[in-house]
């Protein structure tokens, strides 16, 4: 039996709330790939622990459906996680949608899209991610214009499975 996204939203609140499992992710600073327009800045806001903190968004322009850009966070060693943060997207065309997935998978794991024109703040969680050495934020167009993806609080927690 699975866990749904609602259960791992109420876990991930209650484990940052609580302080009870750290967040592996505090202090590692992400690198990023793809955004080329605007390059996303103050990337260690991403795992400052500060939810009224958040990074540069990073921006591409595309002229056709394509990848806007990866967000990629390095962890010390393999461990088996639930991941769960908020992020700021937006795309001045199509729709733009947002996975975080493990290592080398680009597309597995969670995801959500918008199409809104003006930055909207969204939360994305993932069920728990098995062996991982790596995590990834990746955004996508489905149309040629503008994609936009900027990160506000990301964490992650070890779960002995």
């Amino acid at each position: 039996m699975g866990i749904d996204e609602v259960t791992v939203a109420r876990i991930l609140k209650g484990l940052n709330q609580q302080g009870v499992m750290p967040n592996v992710l505090r202090g590692i600073v992400p690198t990023y790939t793809g955004f080329d327009t605007t390059v996303p800045t103050d990337l260690a806001n991403a795992t400052d622990g500060d939810p009224t903190t958040s990074t540069g968004e990073g921006k591409k322009t595309l002229g056709g459906a394509g990848e806007v850009g990866v967000f990629v966070f390095t962890l010390p060693r393999p461990m088996n996680i639930i991941v769960g943060g908020r992020v700021t997207l937006h795309s001045s065309a199509g729709t733009l949608t947002v996975y975080i997935s493990a290592d080398s998978d680009d597309k597995g794991g969670s995801s959500l899209a918008c199409t809104s024109v003006a930055a909207v703040s969204a939360e994305l969680h993932t069920k728990i991610l098995c062996a991982v050495s790596a995590i990834k934020i990746r955004a996508t167009i489905s149309a040629a214009g503008d994609g936009y993806l900027g990160l506000k609080t990301i964490t992650a927690h070890e779960i002995s499975i």
